[in-house]
């Protein structure tokens, strides 16, 4: 049996070597000149929510188009083929049943393109009027990338180097030949690419599978083509090979609610197939557009690059079409009238970080005003912005103002720019040095902006002086000001071999140092390691918790501890105490992971004299508040402390067989913490607890701006949670205790399709958007609770 299964194995493998061998299938395109030919023309494409562990896949809004692509041979070159090329009676639907189809009869699509192509397939390049609106030369871009091919004999495979409006990436080809047709196959994934068309895409942000089928015929004419692409977004990591240690968990209920809403990232989904109807139509140019190639090189009407430059701009301009907003002053009101709207904030930051610096007009004119409440919501608004400009107006709107609260909000917003240019530094150190009560916090922005800067080897020189004019005139608070600021710089800017005499010397530090000293050792914790010392507080106790709400991809997470230590000498005129609430945030979503805030508040008393008494926040790995407890009066006061800071904003722009995707994600952290405390000197006692309210918003998703159709999904909600930790320590009655509450809020994450239909007369005039219409997909409630999670008191006495 054997022998005669390999037998017919062989006749096959025979037959179909024979059969190709009588079959002279072309490896060159064969066209003539003046050849019309017309293929008709159907793209798919979509955006939905995806979850590949559980093998889900969300709806989402998708947009299909039909037409007919015509291409006219203008001339044959020594290698090539110099073409025209248009649609034709192009519609355009999306799956929003109440969205109206957008034929507009408009036929042909804008000006006349034109195509470069290979003998062997490649497209060298292409040229588009400048006549005709981005949207339209994406989608004519999309089409000829459909001609995109590399011709080899059947049964050969290849790798080419191939550039398109992906990206560079070296692909994989295979060719067969059947049916009189020789099938080229095209694959390649995200693992392939060098680069994309967006260089702000790692190819570790994405899973890419891509593939192009094109048929050509015994003619040498391409019959068909198909290019099938999906992405999805995974990673959102500047560093995507900082993977977290997330392993992949079935689907779970979280607070007797599906998580699912919560476990999704985002996808899309393209083809775009050609099929060739006629090779040798009707030519429906005329002739004063079927221009020569010199014509086309010379004239300034057209922009002529590769199918990868093309792609590049294709890229530019969907961010800017993306952010298009019709009524901008009345956008800007309507947001300031309700500033923590995310959606709204993002949606204008984006606006203005794609426009010139003259369009942030409306934003200075309202900076002017002189509100607080506005400057610091535009301030912030200017920070997601990220611009030079922004940072221009931000500097003199902010930084230099004239009233010191408008000041503080601008050191406040200052952490969330993710590049600090030198003139925003320069005016923040100017601050630092005034010597008002905004100088420590302005120090501690200087520091952490040398990071985000070009100007990271300048840290040292600017910032150690500061510490060394501070340890000779014994002033501990600047001392503590310029420790917490060289920490902020971190070791990106700042050598640990110039700090050693401050990292190994921990035991001569003074105990009212030692908080900043033992936050720059953390800082520093893979380079030295601190010596070790002998406690004060024999008697301690301790308590550490945490929790976590959401679900896989995305999640919040909240930690909490309490420490209260003492000697056995309660009671008695040199008692030893300390107490101490920390508390602490941290944020997970699509494999991006960091701490959102930090805080401490510490309390103590040692032989007799006050030595740990501060308040430290922390907000995204920077130090940004440090101050004494203010009053000991054996009376409880409060300090707040409130701040909203942007963690995380990204938008990635990816074509997806037909034109580009626009996937966004942002994470922004609002914070109300009150530090809560009680010292008495008299009954030798102190109690500390933190309150922090921390909420998690998150933003994102994916959208499809196909012509004058958009659709897709977006991700909304918000995590919330305070865990409070309280501490106390009586020593007039020899006790110490510690109580922890876990309070979580109502919260609502949900995950929507959407879609629109933009108005037009002709596709370009007179154009407004309808109604958006949304569905639900997934959605995510809690209706909150509160637990004492844990209470407890000890005597103080020797075991």
């Amino acid at each position: 049996m054997t022998n005669i299964l390999g037998g017919t194995a062989l006749v096959c493998l025979l037959s179909v070597a024979l059969a190709s061998a009588a079959v002279n299938y072309p490896t060159q395109l064969k066209y003539t000149k003046n050849q019309v030919l017309n293929y008709n023309l159907n793209a798919y494409l979509d955006a939905r929510g995806f979850d590949d562990t559980n093998d889900f896949s969300s709806g989402g809004g998708y947009s299909t188009m039909t037409g007919v692509m015509v291409l006219q041979v203008v001339d044959v070159d020594t290698d090539h083929y110099f073409m025209s090329m248009n649609l034709y009676n192009v519609d355009v639907e999306s799956n929003d049943t109440n969205t109206a189809r957008a034929k507009d009869g408009m036929s042909p699509l804008g000006d006349v393109a034109f195509v470069w192509q290979a003998f062997n397939g490649t497209v060298l390049k292409v040229a588009f009027s400048q006549d005709d609106p981005d949207f339209f030369i994406e989608v004519k871009l999309g089409a000829a990338n459909s001609l995109e091919t590399f011709l080899v004999g059947p049964g050969q495979k290849a790798q080419v180097l191939t550039h398109d409006p992906v990206g560079s990436y070296l692909a994989q080809l295979t060719a067969l030949g059947a049916n009189n047709v020789l099938q080229v196959t095209k694959n390649f994934s995200q693992s392939n690419v060098v680069r994309f068309t967006d260089p702000t895409v790692d190819p570790g942000n994405v899973l890419l599978s891509a593939g192009t089928v094109t048929g050509v015929n015994l003619a040498g004419v391409i019959s068909s083509a198909t290019v099938d692409q999906f992405v999805q977004l995974v990673n959102v990591n500047n560093n995507p090979s900082l993977k977290l240690n997330n392993p992949a968990a079935p689907r779970t209920k979280s607070k007797a609610t599906d998580t699912t809403s919560l476990d999704v990232n985002f996808a899309s989904r393209g083809r775009l197939s050609i099929v060739l109807a006629s090779a040798n139509a009707s030519s429906p140019f005329k002739p004063s557009q079927l221009l020569s190639q010199q014509k086309v090189l010379r004239s300034g009407k057209y922009v002529v690059s590769s199918l990868f430059d093309a792609g590049v701009r294709a890229a530019e301009a969907k961010r800017l079409h993306a952010s298009r907003v019709h009524d901008i002053e009345a956008a800007v009101d309507a947001w300031l009238a309700e500033p923590k709207n995310e959606r709204s904030m993002w949606q204008l930051a984006r606006y203005f970080a794609a426009r010139p610096a003259k369009a942030m007009a409306p934003l200075e004119k309202r900076l002017k005003s002189g509100r607080i409440s506005v400057a610091a919501s535009i301030l912030h608004l200017l920070a997601r912005v990220d611009t030079e400009f922004a940072q221009s107006l931000f500097v003199k709107r902010g930084i230099e103002s004239d009233s010191d609260a408008i000041r503080q909000q601008a050191l406040l917003a200052s952490y969330s720019f993710s590049r600090v240019t030198p003139s925003l530094l320069e005016a923040t150190r100017k601050l630092s040095l005034e010597g008002s009560e905004l100088s420590r916090m302005a120090l501690f922005a200087v520091g952490a902006m040398f990071p985000r800067s070009d100007l990271a080897d300048q840290a040292a020189d600017a910032l150690l002086p500061r510490l060394n004019v501070a340890l000779q005139r014994n002033n501990v608070r600047d001392v503590a000001a310029a420790l917490y600021a060289i920490a902020n710089a971190g070791p990106q800017a700042i050598s640990a071999d110039k700090l050693a005499f401050i990292l190994t010397s921990r035991n001569s530090v003074q105990k009212a140092l030692l908080q900043p000293v033992d936050y720059l050792i953390a800082k520093y914790a893979a380079a030295v390691k601190p010596e070790p010392v002998d406690s004060d507080l024999p008697f301690n106790r301790s308590w550490s918790g945490d929790a976590k709400v959401g679900g896989r991809q995305i999640n919040a997470g909240f930690n909490a501890s309490a420490f209260s230590g003492t000697n056995f000498n309660c009671n008695q005129t040199y008692f030893n105490y300390e107490a101490s609430s920390t508390a602490g945030s941290n944020v997970t979503l699509f494999d991006w992971h960091t701490t959102t805030f930090w805080a401490q508040a510490t309390y103590g008393l040692v032989n007799g004299v006050p030595a740990a008494n501060r308040v430290l926040v922390e907000i995204f790995g920077k130090v940004y508040y440090d101050e004494k407890l203010p009053s000991v009066d054996c009376t409880q006061d409060t300090i707040p402390i409130t701040t909203q800071q942007t963690g995380l904003n990204k938008q990635y722009t990816l074509w997806v067989s037909v034109i580009p995707v626009t996937f966004t994600a942002q994470v922004a952290l609002s914070l109300n913490l009150d530090v809560q405390y009680e010292a008495c000197l008299d009954k030798l006692s102190a109690s500390v607890s933190l309150v922090p309210t921390a909420t998690m918003t998150f933003s994102g998703g994916a959208e499809v701006n196909l012509l004058v159709v958009k659709a897709g999904v977006r991700l909304e909600g918000s995590l919330s949670a305070t865990l409070l930790p309280e501490v106390y320590v009586a020593g007039t009655q020899c006790e110490v205790g510690i109580q922890a509450t876990l309070q979580e809020p109502p919260q609502h994450v949900i995950l929507q399709g959407f879609s629109a239909f933009e108005k037009c007369t002709l596709w370009t005039f007179n154009c407004h958007w309808g109604p958006e219409h949304d569905e639900t997909i997934l959605e995510w409630n809690y209706a909150g609770q509160n637990t004492v999670v844990y209470n407890k008191s000890w005597k103080i006495q020797q075991a």
